[in-house]
């Protein structure tokens, strides 16, 4: 029950998703739409729903015999026959014979007293009337068409019954408009369009609310497959911790590596390696015993095989385990609903928890880009619900065309983006990657060189040096100039240095000799100085002899001493 109105499944995980619960249940469904469209699919997937759970039901067909419709039934699986046999269904084949309708004699009546019958015989909770359009163009009187469907609606809602009245419409317009004001429910399936798209749209449900469209399908086995675009509310699983990429570089440089549960697209020119790297993710999550979906649209399993070996990559051993599934097909095969179905399925089968896309790029010749764009959006969609880790890659035209990086406008869905690019620089071409953005985790922002060995990805290390980025030989070259000019520098520092050595060492003998000049010239300043000192000291003692009391002897004393103290003897005054 959903907004307080009983709900009866469809039996189509979709429908019920747009019908917020399913149809109403005791009232009637209107379903009209073009020829092809699986009307008759649609009753009958309705019909086994409440088969399953319970709801006996009833089949009434005024376009096809009952034998045709049990055939037909079996190519998508369902046995009619057995389920007859079990009292859970009843086809009554109502087909008038024409003439009898034209001249009145066709007795609704008895047609009523049948179904009675059978919901007594059944305890039919359930009905669909296929093609009642078949009946009323019989008619051939607006008046009487009208009356015979009030009379139908009446006595259907009578007897509480969740039925479904099926009718064919040619464009947009139905040859029986009052139909879609008498029911509660009116559903319009619109036929294969040029994106090879069937459609679905809920024009209006009483008392209910439901996601408008319109809603692409397919018919599938188990009928109609319904992948809604959009829902009442986003219902993600949460992502949370790290998977390896395959490359203990590339982990470094995304803080961990991937993010579980998120969606990865790798982008790049033609033959920058982004089947490598996806090859490598898978090869690691296989050696950890995880299960992994690889879908490929531009190469075979065994090619692919083939050429990771070049790489150094053995993906045999992870294929003949079952641990890595790898589909191969053609987008021109079939319409996006198709694959979307098959995608789904696959994953499911294998349960894989991963899931690899290459390339996205190639979803443009499956229809056109809106329908690719739909494809994927509810192909990422899914896998996020389910915690599945996406990896995408994209190959885009040129270098460094940033605008086609993401492919179909989905970036926002997008968590990690990896750039690969050619550099073409010194006549070479090299391979480099940027982490362009990854929510969640703190990753490098430098673009990194890397080859593709036959030992695998080998990532160079960061280039120092100066000015922007450098790869292949010009990088080479650089360094070794950078190397060259650094040892220069060191060989000029050395020179420096044993200058200044050999400078302080003349310094300290020229200070030497200084100091030993020194040395002498004050030892001669000493020497004068004590001289100098002793002639003072003599100055010193004859001024003070002379100032003597004794003038004779200081006549004598002088005489004495002027003639040497040779004679005694002197001339007397």
């Amino acid at each position: 029950m959903a907004n307080g109105l009983p709900k009866a499944s469809s039996g189509s995980a979709g429908l019920d998703l747009i019908l917020n619960g399913g149809f109403p249940r005791g009232r009637t469904t209107h379903l009209h739409g073009g020829t092809g469209t699986g009307k008759t699919i649609i009753g009958i997937q309705f019909l086994l729903s409440g088969a399953r759970s319970g709801e006996p039901g009833i089949l009434v067909s005024f376009e096809e015999k009952a034998d045709s419709m049990r055939q037909n039934a079996l190519s998508l699986g369902w046995d009619l026959a057995a389920l007859e046999n079990e009292g859970k269904l009843v086809i009554l084949d109502a087909m008038p014979d024409p003439k009898a309708v034209m001249t009145g004699e066709f007795d609704f009546n008895g047609f009523y007293s049948l179904l009675e019958g059978a919901i007594r015989t059944s305890k039919a909770k359930r009905i669909v009337i296929d093609a009642i359009d078949v009946l009323l163009q019989l008619l051939n009187d607006p008046a009487n068409e009208r009356n015979q469907v009030c009379q139908i609606h009446d006595w259907l809602s009578t007897h509480a019954m969740t039925s479904l009245l099926t009718a064919k419409i040619t464009g947009t317009v139905s040859e029986y408009p009052f139909m879609e004001y008498l029911t509660d429910c009116v559903i319009r399936l619109i036929p294969l369009n040029e994106d090879r798209q069937r459609m679905l749209r809920v024009i209006k449900f009483r008392g209910s609310d439901f996601v408008s469209g319109p809603h692409p399908y397919t018919i599938a086995i188990g009928g109609m497959v319904l992948i809604p675009l959009a829902e009442m509310e986003l219902r993600y699983a949460q992502v949370t911790g790290y998977i390896t990429t395959g490359l203990a570089a590339l982990d470094e440089m995304m803080g961990g590596g991937y993010i579980k549960g998120s969606c990865v697209t790798i982008a790049g020119a033609s033959g920058t390696g982004k089947t490598t790297f996806a090859c490598q993710f898978a090869a690691a999550l296989c050696n950890n015993d995880e299960r992994v979906l690889y879908i490929n649209y531009e190469e075979s399993a065994n090619n692919i095989v083939a050429m990771m070996k070049s790489s150094g990559l053995d993906l045999e051993p992870a294929i003949r385990s079952d641990r890595l599934k790898i589909v191969s097909k053609m987008p021109e095969a079939m319409g996006p609903e198709c694959h979307l179905y098959k995608d789904i399925t696959a994953l499911q089968e294998h349960k894989a928890r991963y899931l690899i896309v290459d390339a996205i790029s190639s979803c443009k010749r499956i229809a056109s880009e809106a329908a690719a764009f739909s494809y994927m959006f509810r192909l990422i969609d899914y896998c996020r619900k389910s915690g599945i880790t996406t990896l995408f890659t994209n190959q885009i035209t040129g270098f460094q065309q940033a605008h086609e990086v993401y492919g179909f406008g989905f970036s926002s869905f997008v968590d990690t983006m990896i750039f690969l690019d050619y550099v073409p620089i010194g006549g070479e071409l090299n391979r480099t990657l940027l982490i362009m953005k990854s929510r969640g985790s703190q990753h490098s922002n430098q673009y990194r060189e890397f080859l593709i060995t036959e030992q695998g990805i080998r990532f160079m290390d960061v280039y120092t040096g100066k000015g922007g980025m450098l790869t292949g030989v010009a990088r080479l070259e650089q360094e070794l100039r950078e190397q060259l000019e650094s040892r220069q520098r060191e060989l000029a520092i050395a020179a420096k240095k044993k200058e200044i050595v050999i400078l302080r060492s003349t310094l300290q003998t020229e200070m030497s000799a200084s100091e030993a000049q020194i040395e002498k010239t004050a030892i001669e300043l000493k020497s004068l100085e004590n001289e100098d000192g002793i002639s003072q000291e003599a100055r010193n003692r004859r001024e003070l002899i002379r100032k003597s009391t004794t003038g004779g002897r200081e006549g004598r004393l002088d005489e004495h001493f002027d003639d040497g103290g040779r004679s005694g003897r002197g001339v007397r005054s």
